[in-house]
């Protein structure tokens, strides 16, 4: 089945319900390359309602750095969408979404710098990425600001989500390597809920 396309933009969804990954066309010239790194209409069109932008946020990390993995509670749920605009990455998306088809399932997607490559992450559905390359830049949008009371991490290296990071002793943070597991969680009913996730409006 050929990829849905807005413009210059084609998408498909994951094997993750709900998660798109976004390839924008690429135009080149003496100058260099230029893409559209986000487009509205094209994730308005994969996830069926407007992608409100409440944050912008940039993040440089060093080769085997982990960033996450992190989600937000739902309600009130937050979606994000990222691009690695320098470097490489390899990014998780792990269904968190208790009742979900996929739930537990993680998916490896690589990013580059410059690939024209960008992923979108619903509600419920955690994320992190480690940096492959010396030094990787991302940029990521959310549809809600930044707020610690309704953010929280599963450990990155938890043994049941069994990621391949492709990195022996990856960088981590305090807070990420005190992280919960996926069967803390699941025991302290801290997961957010499948049918709610899905209710859930961007702009609600």
């Amino acid at each position: 089945m050929p990829d849905a396309h807005v413009g210059n933009i084609t998408f498909d969804e994951l094997k993750i319900p709900g998660s798109f990954l976004f390839r924008s066309r690429q135009f080149e010239d003496a100058r260099g390359t230029f893409w559209e790194a986000l487009t509205q209409s094209a994730i308005s069109e994969a996830v069926g309602e407007l992608f409100p932008v409440a944050q912008v946020n940039a993040m440089t990390s060093v080769r085997g750095a982990i960033r996450g993995l992190h989600l937000s509670r739902v309600p009130p749920g937050q979606a994000k969408y990222l691009v690695c605009v320098a470097g490489e990455i390899r990014d998780a998306v792990a269904d968190l979404r208790a009742g979900s088809p996929t739930f537990g399932r993680v998916e490896m997607v690589s990013l580059a710098g410059g690939d024209g490559q960008a992923i979108y992450i619903p509600p419920g559905v955690a994320n992190g990425f480690i940096a492959l390359s010396e030094s990787a830049t991302v940029v990521y949008v959310t549809t809600r600001k930044f707020d610690p009371a309704n953010e929280f991490g599963i450990n990155p290296v938890d043994p049941q989500l069994n990621i391949d990071w492709r990195i022996d002793q990856p960088i981590l943070s305090k807070r990420d390597s005190d992280a919960p597991t996926l069967a803390e969680l699941v025991a302290n009913n801290e997961l957010p809920d499948f049918a709610r996730c899905v209710s859930t409006t961007l702009s609600g």
